[in-house]
């Protein structure tokens, strides 16, 4: 009987058969024999992995539950606007009469938008003669207010002539 090779069938070579057994012997003692129990440095490299991927499984979890935590329970003092300012005075204290000088000439006004979903948003809106159509929209965090900011709308209204 002889031997053909799968690669090319055409060409039946006397020579493929001792060819192709002199390659299938030594890949024959790499394969472990049916039912034959893990190796012991197979079982030295798989438990180490194992363990590092539930590990990394555990912390992804638990990181997930704490942004989500974090993420959806407001802060309860955000709606707190005397402690706010209070806070931004302290950390800029140039900001007081600047906010005092806006608030007396009307040019800072509480805005309140209705959305189409219904719900009622809160906006500070500082009103510019220069701005010529410019409007800048700064969108604070969801666990901030918007006072915490107001130095950004100080800059793009006084020195970029913003609305």
């Amino acid at each position: 009987m002889s031997f053909q090779c799968p690669f090319c069938p055409i060409f039946a070579n006397p020579w493929s058969k001792r060819l192709f057994e002199d390659i299938e012997a030594p890949m024959a003692r790499l394969r472990p024999e049916k039912n034959q129990p893990l190796a012991y440095p197979m079982k030295k490299i798989l438990i180490p992995l194992l363990a590092f991927v539930v590990l990394v499984a555990v912390v992804t979890v638990g990181a997930s539950f704490y942004m989500l935590n974090f993420s959806l329970s407001p802060d309860p003092n955000r709606t707190d606007l005397d402690s706010a300012y209070t806070r931004l005075y302290q950390r800029m204290p140039d900001m007081k009469p600047w906010v005092d000088s806006m608030q007396s000439h009307g040019f800072l006004r509480d805005t309140f938008l209705n959305m189409p979903s219904g719900e009622r948003h809160h906006a500070l809106y500082f009103r510019s003669d220069s701005a010529h159509g410019r409007t800048a929209v700064l969108v604070h965090g969801y666990k901030d207010c918007a006072v915490k900011f107001l130095y950004l709308g100080r800059m793009y209204h006084r020195d970029l002539g913003y609305n």
